[in-house]
């Protein structure tokens, strides 16, 4: 007896070997695929990460200045340890609403908006000294004169102590 298959049945296992062939090259496509676009958002994210930290970096210092004019325009030009502690409080505030409101969750942000936050606390009136008009129109002349009394400029400003960082 002949146990040759019939032509027919000889190709039909070729096209079942084909098809499962391409389901595999299918699958394998889809696999690189896939890691591609995982690369592509790799590079991304490094690429956003540096603006990202300049932003937030940014985005702390004006949160900490939200809350010195919102004490200003609520308080006036007072410059002792309870206004500025009153101060950080607001903008420690406007700080987590800014984070809530930019979805922040990375670490590094947190980061990036904490410093943001503390350079404009303790540097804000070496702005002052820079750019007295400027800030003379936002605050007041009185708020910027009393700076100028309590300060001196290029230094870091910790509550009542003055230390000096730079040569002016």
């Amino acid at each position: 007896m002949d146990h040759t298959p019939h032509p027919s049945e000889f190709q039909s296992r070729l096209d079942a070997i084909a098809a499962a062939r391409g389901d595999l090259s299918d699958q394998a496509e889809a696999m690189k695929e896939a890691a591609r676009a995982e690369r592509r958002a790799a590079l991304i994210d490094d690429l956003m990460t540096p603006p990202m930290l300049m932003l937030c970096l940014v985005l702390g210092a004006g949160a900490m200045f939200l809350g010195r004019l919102a004490h200003f325009l609520h308080a006036g030009d007072q410059l002792e340890y309870q206004a500025i502690t009153l101060e950080a409080l607001i903008g420690i505030a406007a700080l987590f609403v800014i984070r809530v409101a930019l979805f922040v969750k990375e670490r590094k942000y947190d980061v990036a908006l904490g410093l943001g936050f503390v350079l404009m606390l303790t540097c804000m009136h070496n702005l002052v000294w820079l750019w007295p008009r400027l800030f003379a129109a936002i605050f007041s002349r009185d708020y910027v004169v009393a700076v100028e009394n309590v300060t001196e400029p290029g230094t870091v400003f910790l509550w009542v102590v003055s230390i000096p960082f730079m040569a002016v």
